[in-house]
């Protein structure tokens, strides 16, 4: 798939594209999820293919555009049922495969002259959300093989119950579907949108003489809001099951096809190049609907997709006692946290959301800017910087594991301040002081090489990294420069052993403050622009960039205050970059609020969900910290209005479970 042309070209020339196949091993099948309908092929059938349409959490339709025994087209349609596959995994069985015959094309037809025959059965399992295993029995045949997704369908939910980031979706999902003409009952159209800009029909029909015959086409929203599919084509050549051979299939253009759909009804003209075709038009009425993906479709609620609780924890201990500072959290709910001494140096604690009772696990003498802990997602290791003086110079970037702490490197560079990590902990980021005190350079930590320094280049001569990929191929942070006069931080991705470079946003504006990244390296999270500007229409927001011409800002809720000068922050994303976590400016409080972001739900306040969650809160500033690998965790930190004497707020923090519903 990967190596595949882009979408348009791939699937206009499926049926002549041949890819070396992949062996997948045949485990037990997953939950069927709505994000399984979509078109589906066999790497080494390429020429025939699948689309399937989950109805409902049980009920689905499948339409099988392949060839009979003479190398002429053939559709089989069935519906099938959603069945248990072994233990906990599901699989989709269709009880009959039907094939059809008798009417023809255009005005000529007749839906007295089709004739349906059953012919078999099938079924679909999948291994994941890209992976699975098609099987069949039909035509005195039996077969099974492995199949690939070849295109998703814009709103549906399968990785992830909250979307998939760069997954966009627009209120047209809700179209994608089978259409058909009452007049026209045996022939039809399945309608899918991949993306806001790209929708995929394939066309059930005849010939002039009676013989099954499919056309298939990409298509976009034109001016005026018309559907049109300016190149669909049909194939013929190849032979059905066994017989197969891609080398066979013959592409040709058939002409095109344009929609005009509202959510129930529409018409469709096409006009083709070939003479036993020519022009007509139809009008439509939906036969199928698509599994959570209602017309038009509307952002879903984070409480629709999850059921929430909110757990407090205490670390205010009083007047004369440190509030304890909560910094990051495990996947089994391990919180590790800071506390103030005073002496001016810190201690790491450590503490389960179920148990709130504090365990201080070392007297590590941090101090100032790195006073500051991570805890790898199994809750084994904690990172931090410790200092045996008061100077910079002997910082020394540590580990505690089974109740020691160690050097993350024995020869680690002087001055080596922890700055960032990994997802998984396997990378450690930060930066150290030249000898010259000339700025500050970056390194990367793996225990395979140790520390190893980042290159930098004339227009990036050190910085800040903050976040790196599982592997250590990519890092992104900071640098500084200095712009009229005043220090600007620029967003930078170090990738493996090429120069550093500077992430500009989709209209060459130099982005500002790259904090994390999603496990593979392939999603960066950040906030504003290098030079703030109060006319930009993304002033101060969070943003995700995948690569040149490939990024989004976040948006802003509805009680968000965005100041050139106070801009939105990333605290944390999760593994697969598909829920970001940050804080922004409430003018509500007058203080800072929680957000959470995913695709589908947008960025919504995590006021806003607790009130809708009817889970009542008095804090009057919040921020989100951490969220764990999957997002089912998210640790805030937060404040009260004081009711002691001198005191202007009391510290609060606290987790917010998400379970999802339905999934």
């Amino acid at each position: 798939m990967k190596n595949m042309t882009s979408l348009p070209g791939r699937l206009l020339s499926v049926a002549v594209l041949v890819i070396a196949g992949t062996t997948f091993a045949w485990a037990q099948g997953m939950t069927i999820r709505s994000g399984h309908a979509g078109h589906w092929y066999s790497l080494d059938r390429s020429g025939e293919g699948w689309v399937l349409e989950l109805r409902d959490a049980g009920n689905a339709w499948l339409y099988w555009f392949t060839y009979d025994g003479q190398g002429r087209q053939r559709w089989l349609t069935a519906a099938g049922q959603v069945v248990p596959d072994g233990d906990g995994g599901q699989r989709i069985d269709f009880p009959q495969l039907v094939v059809t015959r008798g009417a023809r094309f255009g005005a000529a037809f007749d839906p007295d002259d089709v004739v349906r025959e059953d012919v078999g059965s099938a079924s679909f399992r999948f291994d994941d959300c890209d992976n699975g295993q098609f099987s069949y029995s039909a035509f005195n045949q039996s077969q099974s093989f492995n199949v690939q997704r070849l295109a998703h369908v814009m709103g549906t939910r399968c990785e992830t119950p909250h979307g998939v980031t760069g997954r966009e979706v627009a209120g047209h999902a809700g179209q994608s579907g089978s259409w058909y003409d009452l007049a026209h009952n045996g022939e039809g159209y399945a309608l899918h949108w991949s993306s806001p800009n790209q929708a995929i029909v394939t066309w059930y029909s005849y010939d002039g003489q009676g013989n099954q015959y499919w056309m298939l086409g990409t298509g976009q929203l034109d001016a005026e809001g018309r559907i049109h599919f300016p190149d669909v084509h049909a194939t013929r050549g190849a032979r059905f099951g066994a017989a197969f051979d891609p080398d066979d299939v013959e592409r040709f253009a058939w002409g095109e096809l344009t929609f005009e759909l509202a959510c129930d009804g529409g018409s469709a003209s096409y006009a083709s190049v070939l003479p036993a075709f020519g022009a007509g038009a139809f009008d439509l009425t939906r036969l199928t609907s698509l599994h959570e993906v209602a017309c038009p479709w509307q952002r879903p609620k984070l409480i629709d997709l999850y059921e929430l609780s909110f757990t407090e924890l205490q670390v205010d201990h009083g007047p004369f006692v440190a509030h304890i500072e909560v910094q990051n959290i495990s996947d089994d709910g391990l919180i590790v946290a800071t506390r103030k001494k005073e002496n001016g140096r810190s201690e790491v604690l450590k503490a389960t959301v179920d148990k709130a009772e504090w365990e201080v696990i070392a007297d590590q003498a941090l101090r100032g800017m790195d006073s500051f802990a991570l805890i790898s997602p199994d809750g084994s290791s904690i990172f931090s910087t410790r200092h045996d003086s008061s100077t910079v110079r002997d910082a020394k970037p540590s580990v505690w594991s089974e109740g020691v702490w160690s050097l993350i490197d024995e020869a680690a560079l002087l001055g080596a301040r922890m700055d960032g990590a990994s997802p998984n902990r396997s990378v450690i980021v930060g930066r150290k002081r030249n000898e010259t005190n000339a700025g500050d350079r970056p390194w990367k930590w793996r225990s395979s090489t140790g520390i190893e320094l980042l290159g930098v280049s004339d227009e990036i001569g050190g910085g800040t990294p903050r976040a790196a990929s599982d592997d250590g191929g990519v890092v992104v942070g900071i640098t500084v420069r200095l712009i009229n006069g005043m220090p600007r931080r620029p967003a930078v991705r170090w990738m493996d052993d090429q120069p550093p470079e500077l992430l500009r946003d989709n209209d060459g504006h130099e982005l500002a403050w790259a904090l994390s990244v999603s496990s593979d390296g392939g999603l960066v999270f950040g906030v504003d622009q290098v030079v703030p500007s109060a006319n930009h229409p993304n002033a101060g927001q969070a943003w995700w960039w995948q690569a040149p011409g490939r990024m989004a800002y976040l948006g802003t809720p509805d009680d968000a205050v965005i100041h050139y000068y106070a801009p939105f922050w990333v605290a944390d994303v999760t593994h697969d970059g598909n829920m970001v976590v940050g804080s922004y400016a409430n003018d509500q409080t007058a203080g800072s609020d929680a957000y959470i972001w995913t695709q589908h739900t947008g960025i919504v306040s995590v006021s806003r969900i607790l009130h809708e969650s009817e889970i009542a809160s008095d804090w009057t500033s919040r921020s989100a910290v951490s969220v764990t690998t999957h997002g089912d965790r998210i640790l805030l930190s937060g404040s009260v209005e004081a009711t002691r004497p001198g005191e202007l707020s009391v510290m609060r923090a606290a987790v917010i479970r998400l379970m999802p519903r339905n999934w």
